[in-house]
């Protein structure tokens, strides 16, 4: 049997009507997504921001804590933005904050999650790797980042950054595993900037 034929007459305004119903869906789903992605971000460095890298870090733990899995956390410190920003001026601290992001996501996988957790801090979430894997990639981040002066209004300006790590143990809060990857940055910035620094944890004598 013949399909009866298109009816331009009596059928176009339909079919105009769910082309346009359709674009205006896509249109609201692409809206959304733009919508969430920025509020999962970071303007300036398209690093995921503070609040996502929590939720993400506590995800994390959750899975280590069920899987029994490996998990580096590395803290990334510039050093000297404030003598950068009053010898060349803000816009020339932005460029070298988006200078040290770019070089983080250089150096990890896409497995791995990288955030701005402060304003010339950043944090690195390394599932699936232990303490060694991590100072791999510790190295490799400390070494990109200073290998070449970041170049603004004709003026080579160099960029160090400090790195403090540690590994998550089972019997920590996250809270705690926070504080140790802080407590090794903090060392690795008054032990002379530009290092890296391992938490170590404590062993008790028997």
């Amino acid at each position: 049997m013949t399909p009866p034929a298109f009816d331009a007459e009596n059928d176009l305004s339909p079919v105009q009507l769910l082309c346009d119903i359709i674009g205006s869906s896509l249109a609201n789903i692409q809206m959304y997504e733009d919508a969430n992605r920025r509020a999962r971000t970071d303007s300036m460095t398209g690093l995921v921001n503070h609040r996502t890298f929590y939720d993400e870090l506590d995800r994390e733990v959750h899975r280590v804590r069920r899987y029994e899995t490996d998990l580096t956390l590395i803290m990334v410190d510039m050093d000297n933005l404030k003598k950068i920003n009053d010898n060349y001026g803000h816009r020339a601290g932005d460029a070298v904050i988006l200078h040290v992001s770019q070089q983080i996501q250089n150096c990890i996988r896409h497995s791995d999650i990288a955030a701005r957790y402060g304003g010339d801090e950043f944090a690195v979430i390394l599932p699936n790797t232990g303490l060694p894997e991590a100072l791999t990639v510790a190295e490799r981040l400390g070494a990109t980042v200073s290998e070449k002066p970041v170049k603004f209004e004709k003026q080579d300006i160099n960029v160090s950054v400090s790195v403090g790590m540690g590994q998550f143990r089972t019997n920590s809060s996250l809270e705690q595993f926070m504080n140790e990857a802080d407590a090794a940055l903090f060392e690795a910035k008054n032990s002379g900037k530009n290092r890296i620094q391992v938490f170590e944890p404590a062993h008790n004598p028997v």
